[in-house]
């Protein structure tokens, strides 16, 4: 379920990456929507064995009612999906440490849960398959949660 949220922070994201990553960015910067209307972005060449990436911000899902009974209208918490390619040293991606280190910058300043997933080797990430979930950091120790508002 896509959220004026997810889109105005993947709007924010695509903007900031174009300042911090020039090089990165002229191989190639795709913004699309998944089937469940979620935006991602394709940074790089997507191509196997290249510096590429897929980022995707999706709204976690409430399971409330309001007093009538309908669905709640909550402002939902968000996680951004980092997916990439392994290389060919094991659960290492293709990016440079330089560059990981700008998307990253990037995407925790959302103060929202980051997920890292990393595909087989020669096996691009895609908005349907982003690959296994290798790590996840919450802003909020305490309150996880809270970290995703």
């Amino acid at each position: 379920m896509s959220t004026y949220k997810s889109k105005a922070l993947l709007d924010t994201l695509v903007s900031d990456l174009r300042l911090r990553l020039p090089t990165l960015v002229a191989n190639g910067l795709t913004v699309a929507f998944d089937a469940n209307g979620d935006p991602y972005l394709i940074l790089g060449t997507n191509t196997t064995g290249t510096q590429s990436a897929l980022i995707r911000i999706k709204s976690v899902v409430g399971f409330g009612t309001d007093v009538l009974g309908t669905a709640a209208k909550v402002f939902t918490p968000h996680i951004l999906q980092l997916c990439l390619e392994t290389s060919l040293t094991a659960a290492t991606s293709y990016l440079t440490a330089a560059n990981m280190l700008q998307i990253m910058g990037e995407t925790l300043k959302f103060g929202i849960q980051v997920d890292v997933y990393l595909t087989a080797n020669a096996t691009m990430p895609t908005a349907s398959a982003p690959g296994t979930l290798t790590s996840s950091f919450s802003p909020h120790i305490q309150y996880g949660q809270m970290s995703s508002i």
